[in-house]
């Protein structure tokens, strides 16, 4: 019960104001990780979610400062590392991996996707035949987030569905990582 108030109910809001404004809600953040702090603490667990919290915070803090994440996601990261500790790492990467899949969707659908994927496979040739570097570039967030490209796709809502895979796992008596 209590993850489903303090992690599962704030996720829903933030991936689905993630899906529709491509922002996430600090107020919803802040109550995940407070709520995960808590947790922890009466669990027993704080070890494994602050070095879930502190890997998740990580990994995503590099993504943005390549410009590849916002600033909500890897607050909300955070946050769900404080529930989920060292299995932030398979909600990252089932995230990650729905993420993708959307976005090579929703390019398919634009009719985008066959001209990306010549462009993107003839860099990676031109990188690895020839030494040619920064063929591979990959089209940054813009400074300004009243411009968000139109082929972007919310993380923050893949990342919630991650999480919410992993728990189902979990919740099945699934072995992730310890």
């Amino acid at each position: 019960m209590s993850f489903i108030v303090g992690c599962l109910i704030p996720g829903l809001v933030c991936a689905y104001v993630d899906w529709k404004k491509f922002i996430i809600p600090d107020s919803m953040v802040l109550v995940m990780f407070l709520a995960g702090l808590g947790y922890s603490i009466s669990t027993g667990q704080i070890k494994s979610a602050v070095i879930g919290a502190s890997i998740g915070f990580l990994i995503t803090w590099i993504c943005w400062k390549k410009k590849g994440l916002g600033g909500g996601d890897v607050k909300l990261t955070t946050a769900l590392g404080m529930w989920f500790g060292y299995n932030i790492l398979v909600v990252l990467f089932i995230g990650s991996l729905l993420t993708t899949i959307a976005g090579l969707v929703k390019m398919a659908l634009n009719g985008k996707l066959s001209k990306w994927a010549s462009t993107y496979c003839r860099g990676v040739y031109y990188a690895v035949v020839y030494g040619v570097p920064g063929t591979t570039t990959a089209p940054q967030l813009p400074d300004n987030f009243e411009e968000i490209h139109p082929d972007s796709v919310p993380f923050g809502t893949f990342l919630v569905a991650g999480a919410f895979i992993v728990y189902l796992i979990m919740l099945k008596g699934g072995f992730l990582l310890a």
